[in-house]
């Protein structure tokens, strides 16, 4: 999918996805014609946990890094309007901006720095760990 979200996807019968699965995927050799809707904590887990997932937020964290932004701020709301298709509100930006910091301090110094932001917008574990965060939002989960 080149790091896109898919309405199509290629099936196969014998190996279905593990990960669709887990969100109620339709049996590929039965026709179906809606899809059960439920909320069990193995979705959660699996937003969680799964590598496609985490490959998923790796993907779009380099793709960050080759975006200029000027600050972690201006990021941020990037972030939203791709996720999201809105800006943050600016008390959503300012907890998101100190999510991001907590981050960065969590990988270390060489992540996070109070006086110099350059290090944050830098470091891909700190924008990976921010995507995934944000797949895990319920705004991006759920559809309206």
């Amino acid at each position: 999918g080149d790091g896109r979200r898919s309405i199509y996807l290629k099936m196969t019968v014998m190996e279905p996805s593990k990960l669709l699965a887990t969100f109620n995927q339709p049996k590929p050799k039965i026709p179906t014609g809606r899809r059960d809707v439920t909320n069990v904590p193995a979705q959660a887990l699996a937003l969680l946990n799964d590598p496609f997932v985490a490959g998923q937020a790796e993907f779009w964290a380099q793709e960050l890094l080759r975006t200029p932004h000027d600050s972690p701020r201006e990021r941020l709301a990037y972030m939203f309007k791709r996720a999201f298709n809105r800006n943050p509100e600016p008390d959503e930006l300012t907890r998101w901006s100190e999510a991001v910091n907590d981050i960065a301090g969590l990988h270390g110094p060489d992540a996070a720095s109070k006086e110099e932001p350059v290090p944050v917008m830098q470091s891909a574990q700190v924008w990976k760990d921010a995507a995934h965060a944000l797949f895990n939002a319920p705004e991006f989960i759920y559809v309206r």
